[in-house]
């Protein structure tokens, strides 16, 4: 995308259509396609797999989708942007968008933690029937099995 840094990168894909008319991020920075801003007319937008932005079934633009070696220095710009060489950047094989799909973290926290705590307090109420089970267990065996 282009910022007034300069050209960073994002795997944040949560866009929008601005009041000007171009696909851009949250923070209103503008979406590059290969030629420069993706341009979006009124109407509803569909992006395919391959990162093709259309309008009303007409091309408007394909997202500039890139990957980096491992090798090459990405340094975090803040937020959710990324800084790096444009020399590094390469298109991206195989990858694949998908709209309406944000890329975040399956889990709730909170219902994670109750969900371990609950866990815990379970495996000890166990541990403390098993105890007295042995403890009976042992008591009984103790007096009774002499008997026999």
């Amino acid at each position: 995308m282009q910022t007034k840094a300069g050209t960073l990168y994002t795997r944040n894909g949560n866009f929008r259509v601005s009041a000007t008319g171009q696909l851009v991020t949250a923070a209103g920075d503008p979406l590059l396609a290969e030629s420069g801003p993706i341009a979006v007319p009124g109407g509803p937008v569909s992006v395919s797999s391959d990162g093709t932005v259309s309008v009303n079934g007409a091309l408007a633009g394909k997202l500039r989708i890139v990957e980096f070696s491992t090798a090459t220095a990405v340094t975090p710009a803040g937020g959710s942007y990324y800084s790096a060489a444009a020399k590094d950047a390469k298109p991206a094989l195989g990858s694949v968008v998908q709209q309406g799909m944000i890329e975040s973290s399956n889990v709730n926290p909170v219902a994670a933690m109750v969900g371990l705590i609950s866990a815990q307090r379970q495996a000890e109420m166990i541990e403390r029937a098993m105890s007295a089970f042995y403890a009976d267990f042992n008591r009984i065996a103790a007096d009774e099995l002499p008997r026999i």
